[in-house]
């Protein structure tokens, strides 16, 4: 049964930063380590967040006009990289509505598990709803323009005048009203006297004040990212003072000076980090290294990140950490002094005890703690190579192939283990025949480009792939490495379940193999409220996924612990009613349905439950499904026709609409009737004139009918 889907508000908007003067105690500004800039633009800057307390926001003391108060940030341990952190709070709506506050027939409940990132549990209260029943969700963007009292902020740094820059930007403030949640982006002053001049509505304002902007001139302005707080009672000004000061950053590759980014750098980055707060630059050719970096006091890591195609460049890629490199002081700043060491492996290569064939394409990769370095292997015999790395820890070389008929396998082959740079590496790479025989159920498989492929994955890593005949039978012939191997299979849905299955286990490639498959037929039938879903035959519908199910645990079955095997995974035809197969192994599967594109009804992805598969399987499920609509409000008021252009934009469950220059300002969604929580983010666009339109906003929502 359709019916108006019940939502729930929580913005999330988490300050982040570092320290400045006349800080307050807070025990809820809580951030997320993202490595990213409150942007999200990856141009430079950092985080300082990390999870605090959740003891509620800080209450600023009492205001007569405009009150500017610092907040303190909450200290953070290092992240790791490539590793979220999760997020633990104990408040609803943590930002925008009143903590701990609801909407009316709303209650705060216990903290659930969330996943937006997978692997990452967060647990976090959402409002849910007290019962079924009809809701829409209204967006206010605020004013139709930016009435509020004359705001004059006077901003200086450590007591002295506010720098200014002909070009350049000094950074920015998002201000969000705790009232309702309204948001506003303005710029920070990049002249000498320092003064901010705005109009802001009356309330009181949480603030980022940020050096996270693109284009931001960080030798010449502060770089930090603070959590505030600014109260507006009246027309006023109030003074700001930073507190940050002049580091010296220099760098030096191998004991000489390194001035300036070499040319033929891909990319390089220099990241700073404390547990309040990060920066980091990004560099590219030509660009200076010794500029001097505004920060404010504290102890100070660096880590410089290099990448470069070129193997003639000096600078290799890869990661270079220099933990507590800096401790920055109000009256002694110290300096950030990087010096970059490398090295060479180098060594020559043989085949089978032999001269790698002169036609032959392969290049050797090196990784270590630092990165990877690939360098390609010349024509020249006897085969060498030559990799420059960054000095410290250990490497693995591995020698990368492209099979050409030439003696060599297609694959990776790890070489050498634990390599300390400088190093020479000699290593000969062993192959041997093999051929063999795909079949399916006994028989032979579907024919066409893509049927089958086959690999043999060792133990270490090394891993040699062969393609199968398209057509006739379904054979193999070619080399591989020399070394115990499992052999596995993988094809394009209809024979093999679209991914990798395992065959035979530890042997050594041999010729004459056999690997026969062994599949049932799975039909699948989507229906929403009872109804066919019919596509128009001109735009793409989703998928269905089968992840096989590990028969003790019920998980997902995995090996080597990283990698599924036996997902497969099959696109919905773009006309008629809404059925895919997919040709499976016998066994238990979590099945996956996952909708997009236009003229789908609904949108978005579930499961569908746990299928037993013990043979030809036809079933049919029939979903029910829910509205989510969201209003677009400019105070109070439904956002109004501009001249020209639409409305805003609107996303919910991964899908977005723009709401039409004419019209309800409404945007519906409709999804699966499956309780869960998802993410909901509106924006105004700038032609409809909204005056508080700043970033766009976003929200956590527990939904479902049967909540």
């Amino acid at each position: 049964m359709r019916a108006l889907l019940p939502l729930a508000l929580l913005t999330a908007c988490a300050p982040v930063g570092f320290g400045g003067p006349d800080a307050l105690d807070t025990a809820d500004d809580t951030g997320t380590d993202s490595g990213k800039g409150p942007d999200d633009s990856g141009d430079g800057g950092g985080n300082g967040g990390g999870a605090g307390g959740d003891g509620g926001p800080v209450e600023p003391p009492p205001c007569d006009s405009v009150c500017w108060t610092w907040v303190t940030p909450p200290a953070a341990t290092r992240p790791v990289a490539g590793v979220a952190q999760p997020l633990d709070l104990t408040t609803c709506n943590a930002y925008g509505l009143e903590r701990d506050v609801c909407p009316e027939d709303w209650t705060c409940g216990a903290p659930r598990e969330v996943v937006w990132q997978p692997g990452v549990v967060n647990h976090i209260p959402l409002c849910e709803p007290d019962g079924p029943g009809p809701h829409v969700l209204e967006a206010d963007l605020g004013p139709p323009s930016l009435p509020g009292h004359d705001v004059r902020l006077t901003f200086t740094l450590r007591g002295q005048a506010w720098p200014a820059a002909a070009a350049g930007r000094a950074g920015e403030l998002r201000l969000r009203r705790r009232s309702d949640g309204q948001a506003v982006t303005l710029p920070l002053p990049a002249t000498a006297n320092g003064l901010l001049r705005a109009q802001v509505p009356e309330g009181t304002w949480d603030v980022s004040f940020t050096g996270g902007a693109r284009g931001l001139d960080d030798a010449t302005f502060p770089v930090i990212t603070h959590p505030a707080i600014l109260v507006v009672a009246d027309d006023g000004e109030d003074e700001v003072d930073v507190d940050a000061v002049a580091v010296p950053v220099s760098v030096t590759l191998d004991g000489a000076p390194l001035t300036t980014v070499p040319a033929k750098t891909s990319s390089l980055s220099i990241s700073f980090w404390s547990p309040h707060g990060s920066w980091t630059r990004h560099l590219s050719p030509g660009d200076r290294l010794d500029r001097p970096l505004l920060l404010p006091p504290d102890t100070w890591d660096a880590t410089v990140g290099a990448s470069t195609s070129d193997a003639a460049n000096p600078l290799p890629s890869g990661v270079v950490a220099f933990p507590e490199v800096n401790e920055v002081r109000p009256k002694d700043p110290g300096a950030f002094v990087l010096p970059l060491r490398t090295a060479t492996i180098a060594g020559t290569i043989t085949v089978d005890g032999g001269a790698m064939d002169a036609k032959a394409t392969a290049y050797v990769r090196v990784e270590g703690e630092s990165g990877q370095v690939q360098v390609e292997v010349g024509s020249a015999r006897p085969a060498r190579y030559s990799a420059r790395v960054f000095r410290g820890g250990s490497h693995d070389v591995w020698l990368v192939s492209h099979a050409d008929a030439n003696g060599l396998a297609d694959g990776e082959l790890l070489a050498r283990t634990g390599v300390s740079a400088p190093a020479t590496v000699d290593f000969d790479a062993p192959t041997v025949a093999t051929s063999g025989t795909v079949t399916f159920n006994g028989g032979l498989p579907t024919g066409g480009y893509g049927r089958a492929k086959v690999a043999f994955h060792a133990a270490d890593g090394s891993r040699s792939e062969l393609a199968v005949k398209s057509l006739g039978a379904a054979t193999w012939d070619g080399r591989a490495w020399a070394r115990p191997a499992d052999l596995v299979v993988g094809g394009n849905g209809t024979t093999t379940m679209g991914g990798w299955r395992r065959v035979t286990t530890k042997k050594v490639p041999t010729s004459g193999m056999t690997a026969d498959l062994q599949g049932v037929t799975v039909q699948v039938t989507v229906k929403a409220d009872g109804a066919p879903l019919v596509g128009d035959g001109s735009t793409y519908r989703g998928s269905l996924g089968l992840v096989r199910l590990d028969p003790a645990s019920g998980q997902p079955a995995t090996e080597d612990g990283d990698s599924l095997w036996g997902t497969a995974t099959v696109g919905f035809p773009n006309s008629g009613d809404l059925v895919a197969s997919a040709v499976v192994a016998k066994g238990a599967y979590d099945v996956r349905l996952s909708l997009i594109g236009k003229g789908v009804v609904p949108t978005g992805s579930v499961s569908l439950g746990r299928l037993d598969v013990t043979g030809p399987v036809a079933r049919t499920w029939d979903l029910d499904t829910v509205e989510v609509a969201i209003d677009l409000l400019e105070g109070g008021t439904r956002l109004a026709a501009p001249a020209s252009g639409d409305r805003g934009l609107v996303s919910f469950s991964g899908s977005t609409a723009t709401v039409p220059r004419t019209g309800p300002a409404r945007a519906s969604f409709w999804v699966f009737d499956t309780p869960g929580f998802e993410n909901a983010s509106w924006s105004c666009i700038a032609a409809a004139g909204c005056g508080l339109q700043g970033y766009p906003t976003s929200v956590l929502l527990w939904y479902g009918l049967d909540p």
